[in-house]
């Protein structure tokens, strides 16, 4: 028992040695509760102890979390912003305010709603976008604010480009990662200039392409009727058409060069030039005699006259003379075919199987001519493969040479713009939502001589 309480209980007996026995048994009571009390005392003051400690340790810890965090986005390139419920800046980095105001014009601290920040953008005229009505610009980004979706790219007053998304966070408030792309937008705009410089020179290359051609009106002039469907796949194409009046009748040729676009048009502007030439010397009558120069001059060109290179371009073309006065049509062709609709029938009339300027056919190869005498009302077409090769239909097959025949067939006797329309309408039926795979021309006429 407690030495004080000991005394306390003699001074109140009145005794001075030990307590009487009687009240030994409470005296032991009353020691074992103080020892109790004493051994609880002592868990409790460790309890505490300990209590204090763990709490000194999650305090530092959270403070060393908070650090990493603040250092981590302090090392990214990329403005970080972190806003509580009551939409007031948490936590940013440095980044962020350099972003939002370069130069350190306007100071953005911890506590600041989100709204005063912007309201000081804007009232700096930093934002470029907000010029013509800062009000509406200022109600519509705070919308934006609260209500985030997708990123929106902010046009700043010193040319600057910043990308900005924001995302609300469970339990209120929100981040907000600002990026800057003023460097890629500027490569966008550089690339897009450098687009319609090139558009616009591919366009000026069109006009110079269909110059270049034979107008219209000059197949119009000679023969009875005809149509013409002229469609680069792109704005400039490779293939072309060519008309030459001769004594005695007159040439038309089609021709498909190797590519299409830019690089197609460049070999259809050599094949002409050199067509022209070539049908200023020789006698038309022998079409075949045509696509013989003309390969032997392509492949000096091109520098494919001899079997070793890189290279291997050139064209298929079909040529035909047509004879009025001996009523005939005269044809050559170099993997190109001819089609006669004549009566109730439409025949294939195939060229030979080599092709014009490629450097794996022989330098002195020569073409065969077939002449064919023209019935009453016989109507003649030349294709390239743009139409043959197209693919569509159900089961992504190419239009074809019998589907073409079966279409001529179907049309024999119409005029032939109302075959132009009813081709055109076909083929975009067939077609579907296929993408165009080649240039397209499609050549019809029915000569003078022919009725």
């Amino acid at each position: 028992m407690h030495r004080l309480l000991r005394r306390q209980l003699k001074k109140y007996l009145g005794v001075e040695d030990e307590v009487p026995a009687a009240l030994q048994s409470f005296l032991a009571a009353v020691d074992a509760a103080y020892v109790d009390f004493d051994s609880d005392r002592a868990m409790l003051e460790r309890s505490l102890e300990l209590s204090s400690k763990e709490l000194s340790d999650a305090h530092d810890e959270a403070k060393q979390a908070r650090q990493r965090l603040i250092d981590a986005i302090e090392s990214t390139s990329e403005g970080f912003a972190f806003y509580d419920a009551e939409d007031r800046l948490e936590l940013c980095n440095t980044r962020y305010r350099e972003l939002l105001h370069p130069g350190g014009e306007i100071t953005i601290e911890p506590g600041m709603t989100f709204e005063a920040i912007i309201r000081g953008t804007v009232e700096r005229g930093l934002i470029e976008d907000a010029a013509s009505d800062p009000e509406a610009w200022i109600q519509q980004r705070l919308a934006r604010h609260r209500d985030s979706g997708e990123p929106q790219l902010q046009h700043r007053k010193d040319g600057r480009w910043i990308q900005i998304n924001e995302r609300r966070i469970t339990g209120g408030g929100g981040v907000a990662v600002y990026s800057d792309l003023t460097e890629l937008k500027e490569s966008e705009q550089r690339a897009a200039s450098a687009n319609r410089l090139i558009l616009d020179s591919i366009r000026y290359a069109s006009r110079i392409q269909s110059a270049i051609l034979p107008g219209k009106d000059a197949l119009t002039r000679a023969s009875r009727d005809h149509f013409l469907i002229w469609e680069p796949r792109d704005v400039v194409g490779g293939d072309f058409f060519w008309f030459h009046p001769a004594q005695g009748g007159y040439a038309v040729i089609v021709g498909d060069c190797t590519g299409h676009g830019v690089p197609g048009a460049f070999m259809t502007l050599i094949a002409c030039s050199m067509l022209d030439r070539i049908l200023q010397t020789l006698p038309l009558d022998q079409p075949s005699r045509v696509l013989g120069a003309l390969h032997r001059g392509l492949q000096v060109l091109l520098g494919q006259d001899h079997s070793e290179g890189e290279t291997d371009d050139g064209l298929e073309a079909g040529v035909c003379f047509v004879s009025e006065a001996e009523r005939q049509v005269v044809f050559s062709g170099a993997r190109f075919s001819l089609w006669q609709a004549n009566g109730g029938a439409v025949d294939e009339i195939k060229g030979d199987k080599a092709g014009i300027g490629y450097r794996r056919f022989a330098h002195d190869m020569t073409f065969t001519d077939v002449p064919l005498e023209l019935g009453n009302g016989s109507a003649f077409y030349l294709t390239t493969d743009g139409l043959i090769d197209q693919v569509g239909g159900a089961r992504r097959l190419a239009f074809g040479k019998r589907r073409f025949s079966a279409f001529l067939a179907e049309q024999r006797g119409r005029p032939m713009a109302e075959q132009a329309a009813a081709l055109t309408e076909v083929l975009a039926a067939y077609q579907g939502d296929e993408p165009r795979r080649d240039d397209l021309t499609v050549l019809g006429f029915t000569p003078r001589a022919g009725r």
